[in-house]
């Protein structure tokens, strides 16, 4: 038996180009797992700092050795508030070989 918190690949994203300073920037992810075997998949997103956050995805695996043949998927949405005016990068966590960037420029 198999029971673990580990890392969901994030399929797909959509980050607006622009955006205004105290306006809520909307921010679109889908997480993505394998089988059946995995559950409460979610995003969590990490500041770096000021102008950089970084998107990474997590989910429950359980497992007693047979999982069904069906991908699991998550849609999430956030609300992103950006408080200063200037170019904020996302780093979005796809898989673990792959690290996207994404800008969003703040007038």
């Amino acid at each position: 038996h198999v029971k673990a918190t580990l890392p969901v690949d994030i399929s797909e994203s959509y980050i607006p180009k622009t955006g205004q300073v105290n306006q809520n920037v909307v921010i679109s992810l889908k997480l993505q797992a394998a089988n059946g075997c995995w559950t409460k998949l979610k995003i969590t997103m990490v500041k770096i700092d000021a102008f950089h956050f970084l998107f990474k995805g997590t989910g429950s695996f359980e497992s007693n050795g047979i999982c069904p043949n069906i991908m699991v998927y998550k849609d999430t949405t956030i609300n992103f508030k950006p408080e200063q005016r200037g170019k904020y990068i996302f780093q979005i966590k796809e898989n673990p070989l792959k690290v996207t960037l994404d800008t969003l420029y703040i007038n």
